[in-house]
């Protein structure tokens, strides 16, 4: 089944209408589920999909032959000569006849052949601009696709009739691979494996989210159970230190200071590599200029914040086989903990799509936290959620991952939060695990300006 992906989707099959030569870039981290958008996208067309592999560049053209002649047959070559003999095959190829070419993994054969990227724009330039081929490159490296393909300094810049960078699932999507959980457990899987599609694919909704999680992440042989690790060595050329950093970040520390105390050493140019892989994000309060230095760094992945935050404590129990031990030891007792944070990225990420769908009583510009100094309290605060929109109209909100319902002191409290800012109009936003007390239902009724998040339906509406 088929599931998110529908504008990129749309937006490559009315390029491929079009008729004309097309040269898309795709890019994003490993398990982003490129491979099955563009598998998906040649279904019942004529394509030639090669995925590149760490080889020499003799042994890529063997293989990149082999593909291309399996689809477009001939009787004078048995294989291509260079990379430019088989571009050039295939442009007569496509002189008439619409045919697309994706080259996977696009940075292994660049990675063999300085020169490949000098000599992909000269044909391009040259001879691909007049003929109806469909070129594709994909790679997992954001770093390399974005400066070596995109790049201003590229030879390829300005060639590309479209671009996509493809991002993890938000949290509507991920719930639709697992159509049997309720809200509860599909907020907490999502808590575990966050939105990468290839991670949501291995849980069985069939299953508890205990079985889940002991036979994918924490037994070994699990397809996770070493997933940030690889993906990690994958990535980066002295894993350790970026092991260090992400583990200091899950168990809590979020400011530059803080991580750099807490690994030994100024980590700057790693915080930075790791926000680039969409590992770790950098985040200011909402309307802070971009120089503040209020800045606190967060997980962005939900394996890699899971995994740091567990797997290194109950290692011992792992390496026994005590598995059902060391969820029920190590993991349940401070899985609600955890899910605090992680349901407010949830929220946010469900405020921020009712808005884009205009779905909230204004249009926000602006939606994130806020945390600072309470000029009166004189003390810090935070924000869970905070949006403006273009008249300065402000919401506030609170998120509670508990057993009980919230309770109106909780309201009152956020009402006072509140308070400091200047804006004129304001609505209050509450968001629970366990529903809302009658008397606070009543009492934002009565305000007529308290949005609620009903955890059931994933809709936001005024008491």
């Amino acid at each position: 089944m088929f599931i998110g992906r529908k504008i990129e989707l749309e937006q490559m099959n009315r390029r491929y209408r079009s008729n004309k030569f097309q040269f898309v870039v795709m890019y994003g981290r490993r398990r982003v589920g490129k491979t099955f958008l563009l598998t998906e996208f040649i279904r019942d067309k004529k394509a030639i999909y090669f995925a590149a592999e760490q080889y020499n560049e003799k042994l890529l053209l063997e293989k990149f032959s082999a593909e291309i002649l399996a689809v477009c047959p001939s009787n004078l070559f048995q294989k291509f000569d260079s990379f430019e003999q088989a571009i050039r095959y295939l442009a007569e190829r496509a002189a008439d006849e619409r045919l697309i070419l994706i080259i996977d993994e696009f940075q292994y054969w660049a990675q063999q052949n300085k020169a490949l990227i000098s000599q992909l724009q000269n044909l391009i330039d040259q001879l691909l601009l007049h003929t109806k081929l469909y070129l594709v490159l994909c790679g997992s490296y954001v770093s390399f696709m974005e400066s070596e393909v995109l790049g201003y300094q590229s030879p390829l810049y300005g060639r590309r009739t479209a671009e996509f960078k493809l991002d993890p699932f938000h949290y509507k999507e991920a719930a639709e691979m697992l159509p049997g959980y309720d809200s509860i457990q599909m907020m907490q899987a999502y808590g575990v494996l966050g939105g990468m599609p290839m991670y949501l694919a291995q849980f069985d909704d069939v299953l508890s989210l205990k079985e889940n999680i002991i036979d994918t992440v924490v037994a070994k042989g699990g397809l996770l159970h070493n997933e940030p690790l690889f993906a990690l060595k994958q990535e980066l050329r002295d894993p350790a230190l970026y092991f260090s950093i992400i583990e200091s970040i899950a168990r809590g520390s979020s400011r530059y200071n803080e991580i750099c105390t807490k690994v030994g050493v100024d980590c700057g140019a790693q915080l930075h590599a790791l926000i680039q892989l969409g590992i770790v994000k950098k985040e200011l309060p909402l309307g802070s200029p971009k120089t503040a230095r209020k800045a606190i760094y967060k997980l962005q992945d939900n394996l890699f914040s899971f995994w740091f935050r567990f797997m290194s404590e109950g290692n011992l129990l792992i390496e026994q086989g005590k598995y059902e031990l060391m969820y029920d030891r190590i993991i349940q007792p401070d899985l609600s903990n955890y899910m605090g944070h992680t349901y407010e990225d949830i929220c946010i990420d469900l405020l921020a799509q009712a808005n884009a769908e205009e779905l909230l009583p204004t249009l926000f510009l602006q939606i994130g936290r806020w945390w600072g100094n309470h000029p009166k309290k004189r003390q810090e605060i935070e924000i869970d959620i905070m949006a403006k929109d273009a008249d300065d109209t402000l919401l506030v909100g609170e998120c509670k991952w508990r057993n009980a319902p919230v309770d109106l002191p909780i309201l009152l409290n956020l009402i006072e939060k509140a308070d400091m800012f200047p804006q004129g109009k304001k609505y209050y936003l509450l968001c629970s695990k366990s529903g809302y007390k009658t008397s606070l239902l009543e009492y934002g009724k009565k305000l007529g300006n308290v949005l609620i998040l009903d955890t059931d339906t994933l809709e936001f509406k005024l008491c």
